[in-house]
């Protein structure tokens, strides 16, 4: 405290410098985009794991693509390699092949019992709402195998969800299941994260200021007596090319026609392009007018 007293400035900019880290530091947790990954534990495990992972999303029709993988523990898996009983895994969902069988008689490695999948999402006109577009769908999957009097049976699994995740979007999944059922339910929704939506508003903003900054240059043209110099026009249509160019910056946006369109490309597109007709003209009626 005795050393604030004698160097007041200097304390100042330490406070300041502080508040700045404090800052900086809530904005990378805001917008980054983290996920924690948890390794399988399937030595010390009894049940068979269906391990999620997440590849590509389609917003603009809605599709999810993945690919599911199933690992089963060595309590399972005989001494030579192959399954001691034969498993059906079922994807309900799955626009594809959605039943995987894992023969007991073939040996067993847990990359080629893999099945790809692509689910229609349940909106397919959401897009149009980025960066505030969010999707949803349940993804339902259960597993029987065929014990040794040849019968079918439901089984209870696990399911590790570390891959669920998207470069672009945030994917948050709810587990839905009902209680003494071995079905897995997965409430899943695909969303922007914060930093895309922040950038897209940016945008937004950056082009109304460019579209002020015209329309005051147009007004003060027309109320002064001189023309407007030949570079003004330059300005103005470098300012159309712009726009498309600010407009597409936005991360992963899709094409021509999206919500943020209607309130800020297509409308500051048209002012400047008016503004620049209204200067145009001016140019033509002044032209005989001497600057002073």
């Amino acid at each position: 405290m005795k050393f604030c007293k004698g160097s007041y400035m200097l304390c100042s900019y330490k406070n300041l410098f502080a508040k700045l880290c404090i800052l900086l530091i809530l904005t990378v947790i805001l917008l980054g985009q983290t996920r924690a990954v948890k390794s399988l534990d399937i030595e010390n495990g009894d049940l068979p794991i269906v391990q999620i992972n997440m590849l590509s999303f389609d917003d603009v029709n809605a599709v999810l693509s993945s690919k599911t993988q199933l690992f089963f523990p060595p309590k399972l898996v005989s001494p030579n390699g192959t399954l001691k009983n034969e498993y059906n895994f079922i994807d309900l969902l799955n626009f594809g092949e959605s039943i995987l069988t894992i023969k007991g008689n073939k040996r067993y490695a847990a990359f080629d019992n893999g099945l790809s999948a692509s689910y229609q999402l349940d909106d397919i006109v959401d897009h149009f709402y980025y960066p505030f577009d969010k999707y949803k769908i349940n993804l339902l999957f259960f597993l029987d195998r065929v014990n040794a009097n040849g019968t079918i049976e439901n089984i209870p699994f696990k399911y590790n969800c570390d891959f669920c995740s998207i470069r672009g979007y945030n994917i948050i999944t709810h587990d839905i299941s009902k209680p003494n059922q071995n079905i897995l339910t997965l409430e899943t929704y695909i969303e922007r994260p914060l930093s895309t939506r922040i950038i897209a508003m940016i945008n937004i903003i950056s082009m109304w200021v460019l579209s002020l900054v015209v329309v005051f240059m147009t007004i003060s043209i027309a109320k002064s007596q001189m023309k407007p110099e030949i570079g003004t026009f330059g300005f103005i249509a470098g300012l159309l090319f712009t726009l498309p160019l600010i407009r597409n910056i936005s991360p992963m946006i899709p094409y021509m026609g999206v919500f943020i369109d209607f309130i800020g490309f297509f409308i500051n597109e048209f002012i400047i392009a008016f503004c620049m007709v209204f200067t145009a003209y001016y140019w033509i009626v002044r032209n005989k007018l001497e600057t002073t």
